[in-house]
């Protein structure tokens, strides 16, 4: 029998658990571990929801109530306010103290995002402040949140961008726009995506089927179904000629052509050549890859450093990696070496200190020594 370890009140006092999220991984969940609710959410910024008789209310990671279960819904907090819904769909907005700071008035709400909050009443759009001043007027059929210092707005199906004071500085008549990224946003013309910038003018042209936002200077686009990198000039720094890409992880990017996966780096030389069957992104320095329906890990330089010789494996997280052979999941370390048995049913990712196995059909979670943790903070 497994040594069982009591830890629930050291655990209590965690608000955050470190985690690492991967393409094939489930999120990390930090909840407060009580009861009395129908459900409890995930903690955010030290605030869970918790749900009881269709009611939302707010706890904190110790369980302490700072907004008792009245509200219909409640989203996320973003620059200190959320916005919160009556039973009647009537939006305001909550500081995090759980004290009402605009009334319940509107028809639909958004988050804040540079000092102001989209917000709608009788099917037009406008924006608060902070102080529930309506500082643009209801006169947009949507808008979008304020991104450096730009906000799209659609108005008689077409749209534009207006500024923090509520001017049109680009007038609507694009079919589609989304934020700015990088001084520059990608809009829909003639069917095509291309982006502008600031001022209205067109800096890649449109010719796109689908694009991503600007990060660190490269935007993932589409065309003819096949995906590549551009930067701000429409120079191609990653070809348009594969059939997937994922986000860059580590400096790395995971491609796949003809169902042949690999990596490359920003500049778009192949590092890893496309000759896995499937991989998942680059994590703590490797990266698990499968050929011929065996599992193993790779390093940046395309190395194999821990053999193709389990059923499946999970990305490493805080040094541990799930593995899979003979139908048992165990952990290995960055060495290859067996750091837990493989003697589990199921396995997740080590989060902090815990990971979540199935063990004897039960969900248990347990520490890096093996052992089984009892009601912890952590939940699933």
């Amino acid at each position: 029998m497994k040594l069982r370890i009591n830890l629930h009140k050291l655990l209590l006092v965690l608000t955050v658990v470190s985690c690492t999220l991967f393409a094939q991984s489930v999120s990390a969940c930090v909840r407060p571990h009580v009861a009395g609710y129908d459900y409890v959410y995930c903690l955010k910024d030290g605030l869970a929801k918790v749900l009881r008789n269709d009611k939302h209310g707010l706890i904190d990671a110790n369980g302490e109530i700072i907004i008792a279960p009245t509200y219909g819904s409640i989203g996320h907090f973003s620059e200190g306010n959320a916005w919160v819904s009556s039973s009647d769909y009537k939006y305001g907005f909550i500081n995090k103290t759980g004290k009402l700071v605009i009334p319940l008035s509107f028809d639909q709400a958004g988050d804040f995002s540079e000092g102001l909050a989209m917000v709608e009443v009788n099917d037009k759009t406008g924006f608060v402040d902070k102080a529930g001043d309506v500082v643009i007027p209801f006169r947009y059929d949507s808008a979008g949140d304020f991104s450096e210092g730009l906000a799209w707005i659609k108005q008689d199906d077409k749209y534009g961008y207006i500024d923090r004071s509520g001017n049109v500085v680009i007038e609507p008549q694009y079919e589609a726009a989304w934020r700015f990224s990088e001084g520059l946003a990608a809009i829909k013309k003639n069917g095509k995506v291309g982006f502008i910038n600031h001022a209205g003018k067109m800096i890649v042209s449109p010719q796109y089927d689908m694009a991503a936002l600007f990060k660190d200077g490269m935007a993932s686009i589409m065309e003819q179904w096949r995906w590549g990198y551009i930067d701000h000039n429409d120079n191609a720094i990653i070809p348009i000629e594969y059939d997937y890409l994922s986000e860059f992880s580590e400096g790395l990017l995971k491609v796949i052509k003809n169902n042949k996966y690999g990596f490359l780096d920003k500049a778009g030389t192949i590092i890893v050549p496309l000759i896995y069957d499937e991989a998942n992104d680059f994590s703590e320095g490797l990266a698990a890859v499968e050929q011929h329906g065996k599992w193993g890990f790779i390093n940046k330089h395309g190395k194999i450093v821990i053999p193709l010789e389990y059923d499946e494996a999970l990305s490493f997280s805080e040094d541990f990696a799930a593995v899979k052979l003979n139908n048992k999941w165990g952990f290995i370390n960055k060495t290859g070496k067996i750091a837990l048995e493989l003697e589990y049913d199921n396995a997740t990712y080590f989060y902090g200190a815990l990971a979540y196995v199935q063990y004897d059909n039960e969900w248990v979670y347990i520490n890096k020594q093996g052992q089984i943790i009892d009601s912890p903070l952590l939940d699933n």
